[in-house]
């Protein structure tokens, strides 16, 4: 008897997966962008570019709310005092490509070594 019930699940078990096609569990209806890769030291096409230089921090905010108050020229210097600033825009999945320069000497322990100073998502240190 348990062998026939055991039979009778497996057998519903299989007919059931084998049943469904691919069409009726995935949505095969949208199709991804296409991406164009950024020629030279251009960003690709679907790049949303935060800091451009020369001054360009309208797309950042002070942590203590309000504009960022750092200084912004060809470089992105932190303003003494001023906290730290944020994305306006949240993001979820991404690529993140970032360049920065860190001590030429090294000195101290810790934090006073030098880092990225990048939070992914408020939390995590790059």
């Amino acid at each position: 008897m348990k062998k026939f019930i055991a039979l009778i699940f497996f057998s519903s078990l299989i007919l059931n997966i084998h049943g469904q096609k691919p069409e009726e569990t995935e949505d095969w209806s949208r199709k991804p962008e296409v991406v164009t890769p950024g020629k030279g030291m251009l960003p690709p096409s679907d790049a949303i570019v935060l800091y451009g230089g020369a001054g360009d921090l309208d797309k950042w905010e002070s942590e203590r709310e309000g504009p960022a108050k750092w200084t912004a020229g060809e470089e992105l210097t932190v303003a003494a005092r001023a906290g730290g600033i944020k994305t306006k825009q949240s993001f979820g999945d991404m690529q993140l490509h970032i360049e920065w320069r860190s001590p030429a000497e090294v000195k101290g322990d810790g934090q006073g070594r030098g880092n990225s100073g990048i939070f992914l998502m408020g939390k995590y240190e790059v």
